[in-house]
């Protein structure tokens, strides 16, 4: 099993998110806001399969929003997620991001 983490960063603002590797359900989150002293709304660490290839999706149901990423540890275990606008923004990080 690979593990990887999940930071909701910025731009959440009461939003219902859902984190999905191919089609199963992981975390159902309601009510997340970025709290900006930090610019974090939630870490959630997840656990996939090591037989590949599995692909995260984040989805904002209320926004009718989704975005994917190829989950590959080599590349990095740290998933960062930003909204820009409405579009969230899925980075892919070898290192832990520094909060405040």
């Amino acid at each position: 099993m690979q593990k990887f983490s999940v930071y909701l960063e910025n731009g959440f603002d009461h939003d219902h998110v859902t984190l999905a590797v191919d089609d199963q359900l992981l975390a159902d989150q309601s009510d997340l806001s970025t709290r900006y002293q930090i610019g974090l709304a939630h870490k959630v660490d997840i656990t996939v399969p090591d037989a590949g290839p599995n692909v995260l999706r984040v989805g904002l149901p209320d926004r009718g929003r989704t975005a994917e990423v190829a989950l590959d540890a080599a590349s990095g275990r740290h998933i960062r997620v930003n909204l820009v606008g409405d579009e969230p923004v899925i980075d892919v990080d070898p290192d832990p991001p520094r909060f405040a």
